[in-house]
């Protein structure tokens, strides 16, 4: 299936973003349109921490997740692409975000950012796409979080 992305047009207006708030706003909803997911999001990692962080701009409140919960924990511990399309069913979902917002996840597809160092900065999670991901949206996003990754390290970190 193709997909609707200008990779070059959707770059100069990542790099037009005035503020990292915004930047991670731009990429989430890129992601979102194309992909046809109900939500999307950049998980920073913050490694002194040990801790993921995102704004969901719907709510425009911070986001904090354990770095070691969750499918985006086992994204960040293994280094590995996560489709789960029955995440309910998965012993590492971590539903207590689901709680919080209210909001409930049929489906996921998580992926790590990698920096210029193949270390971890990162992970993209998309949430509830119509009849589940695919390895096809995998493949896709895996060249979309290439295109993006130095600007994550750059601006995020």
């Amino acid at each position: 299936m193709p997909y609707p992305y200008d990779q070059l047009t959707s770059f100069r207006e990542l790099l037009q973003q005035t503020s990292l708030f915004d930047a991670l706003t731009h990429i989430a909803e890129t992601l979102k349109s194309t992909l046809s997911a109900e939500r999307a999001s950049v998980l920073i990692y913050e490694r002194d921490q040990k801790l993921l962080w995102t704004v969901v701009h719907e709510e425009k409140e911070k986001i904090v997740v354990p770095y070691d919960q969750g499918i985006v924990g086992e994204t960040l511990r293994t280094g590995k692409v996560q489709i789960e399309n029955e995440p309910y069913d998965n012993v590492n979902f971590f539903a207590e975000v689901d709680m919080q917002l209210e909001f409930y996840t049929q489906s996921i597809l998580a992926i790590p950012i990698f920096n210029t160092n193949e270390k971890i900065i990162g992970v993209i999670e998309l949430l509830n796409k119509p009849g589940g991901f695919t390895k096809e949206d995998r493949e896709y996003i895996t060249h979309f979080t290439n295109s993006i990754s130095g600007y994550i390290e750059e601006n995020a970190l």
